[in-house]
């Protein structure tokens, strides 16, 4: 039964959320369970098999995922209703990572303060404003808008389907809209702040890829390093999308496994008690520098995991992990089981690489293990077999041409994200030493582009269903 510990741990979860979700039982639910599982527990605790110790945290685990959903949906609502559809001054200070778009960008901001209004505002009651890109704004500033507030609504998209629009923001604690509000900073960020700094560092990144390499290969390279995707265009993100091939761009734990393994390789010439540590650090560190979205926690938490077990001298499992990495996610915020497509695909198309993978690899003996083609190839089928009726429910669209585009691109991944880094480096140093290297970097951009241009033209490359 130890062997599947975690999976009843991420089970219990699941369970939990939905039933809460979908029941929002009251107080008494929870004292009836906790004693039910206590009975079991006492009257079986002599067996050592551990089927009732399982049952009872399930039980455990259950009431406390279920409180948790209910608490989020009855104290996190919108706390100022009566604003919605009246203009207003409101005070307050950026507190995530501004989010910059081709000729837009989104700031999420939390209130302090509704300029002539005598309003108590609780904390974590957040606005997310769509304005025109201001370079000024920066993490940390304290800012003045005003606008109308807006209440988020779900959207249908163009294939038809619904987007929980609503929801999606919920689960970051945002209730109000507000869409071109005139901006004043009232003034910049002065004490130091560990993740102020780091959003400079991936600001001065971004810079730096710019100077040296055109669009739209900067901003390729961008969202292929650090997941910044911001100039490279609706037209050609959509056409990264056609072909299956969005994931590279917005980073994927594809991405991420690659990062950990250079950052662990690069601490390997120390000891384990200082490598071991400063390569989880540099996880974490590259987790926020990315933006620390639902598939990159995820990855990060699994690469951790990995990198933690030597301490220990434990075997690696990545199946456990997954399921440990999921239920950590879901107990620090219920509502992505819901409402968070990141961490529902990137969930499910890990399940393929570590359960599916594996059993479908004989299958493709005949390919040659050459470039790792026949690892790509596996764990390309395997993830679309895993994510397909999640994504077709999600988007009413099936990519045909996906296989072959990640066979043709992922293998010049790795080889792209190093020299594109060196070039990356070398720019702090010298111009004449950064173009070698950014050639190198263009070439191997330019050929994914191409690849991506010509399949995303294939008629019915794309279905709908």
């Amino acid at each position: 039964m130890k062997k599947f510990f975690i999976f009843y741990l991420f089970s219990a979860g699941i369970l939990g959320v939905i039933f809460g979700h979908f029941f929002q039982p009251d107080f008494y639910f929870y004292y009836i369970i906790f004693g039910v599982g206590l009975c079991l527990y006492f009257s079986q605790k002599r067996h050592k098999s551990g089927v009732f110790f399982g049952l009872v945290f399930l039980l455990f685990i259950f009431m406390i995922f279920s409180f948790q959903t209910v608490s989020i949906e009855k104290n996190n609502r919108p706390f100022f209703d009566e604003l919605y559809g009246k203009k207003v001054v409101v005070s307050g200070k950026i507190n995530r990572e501004i989010d910059v778009r081709e000729n837009k960008m989104f700031v999420v901001f939390e209130m302090k303060e509704i300029v002539g209004e005598d309003i108590f505002i609780p904390e974590k009651q957040l606005i997310r404003i769509t304005t025109k890109y201001y370079s000024r704004l920066e993490y940390g500033d304290e800012i003045r808008v005003s606008g109308m507030i807006k209440e988020p609504e779900d959207f249908t998209t163009d294939t038809e389907k619904t987007f929980k629009f609503k929801g999606f923001l919920a689960k970051d604690n945002v209730y109000y809209l507000m869409s071109f509000p005139q901006i004043e900073v009232i003034s910049k960020e002065e004490n130091f702040s560990i993740i102020g700094t780091i959003f400079k560092i991936k600001k001065s990144f971004i810079n730096h890829i710019n100077n040296f390499l055109p669009s739209p290969h900067a901003p390729l390279l961008a969202g292929i390093l650090i997941g910044a995707k911001q100039s490279l265009g609706a037209e050609i993100l959509e056409k990264f999308r056609i072909v299956g091939l969005i994931h590279i761009v917005v980073l994927s734990g594809y991405n991420v496994s690659l990062v950990a393994f250079s950052i662990q390789k690069f601490f390997k010439v120390f000891p384990n008690f200082v490598s071991i540590p400063m390569s989880i650090l540099g996880i974490i560190f590259f987790a926020i520098l990315t933006g620390a979205g639902a598939t990159i926690v995820r990855s990060s938490i699994m690469a951790s995991l990995a990198i933690g077990v030597n301490i220990f001298d434990l075997k690696y499992d990545a199946g456990r992990a997954l399921f440990l990495a999921g239920t950590i996610m879901v107990f620090q915020n219920p509502m992505i089981l819901f409402y968070d497509p990141s961490f529902q695909l990137s969930f499910m198309a890990t399940i393929g690489l570590v359960y599916i993978s594996p059993i479908i690899e004989k299958f493709f003996f005949w390919i040659t293990d050459t470039f790792g083609f026949r690892e790509i190839i596996t764990s390309t089928v395997a993830t679309q077999i895993s994510v397909l009726p999640l994504l077709a429910n999600m988007t009413g669209e099936i990519s045909m041409i996906s296989l072959a585009a990640n066979i043709l691109v992922l293998p010049f991944i790795p080889i792209t994200m190093l020299v594109g880094f060196i070039a990356l480096i070398f720019s702090y140093i010298s111009v004449i030493l950064t173009y070698p290297f950014s050639a190198i970097t263009y070439i191997l951009l330019d050929y994914q582009l191409l690849i991506v241009e010509y399949l995303s033209r294939i008629p019915f490359g794309i279905i709908s269903i």
